[in-house]
């Protein structure tokens, strides 16, 4: 039984700590969000927005996750991906610099 509970304790660990997530796979998921939400005429990209999706598009951050994987507690809640949250700031300081992380995450 000690065993087991050791088990379920290092999946539990294993889970704690972000998931590394490949630059090809965040390429496949801008794509696919783009093709959902503007491939209905309901919303655009104006010519403004081409540099920051390609500047973001070819930024490969996947290795910030190994790199502050050690960073992360072995506790707590399931965590972010740190790549996918710096992009999200890159996005924030490219588009709207004059917005605060607070109101980036609220709009």
């Amino acid at each position: 039984m000690k065993g087991f509970i050791s088990l379920l304790t290092a999946i539990e660990v294993l889970k704690l700590k972000p998931t590394i997530i490949a630059h090809e796979d965040y390429q496949n998921f801008v794509l696919e969000q783009l093709r959902k939400h503007y491939s209905g005429s309901v919303l655009t990209i104006v010519n403004n927005d081409w540099p920051i999706i390609y500047k973001l598009w070819i930024t490969d951050l996947s290795y910030l996750t190994s790199w502050l994987r050690s960073s992360y507690s072995n506790r707590g809640p399931e965590s972010r991906d740190p790549a996918s949250m710096m992009r999200s700031y890159l996005l924030l300081l490219l588009a709207k610099p004059t917005l605060s992380i607070t109101e980036w995450v609220d709009e």
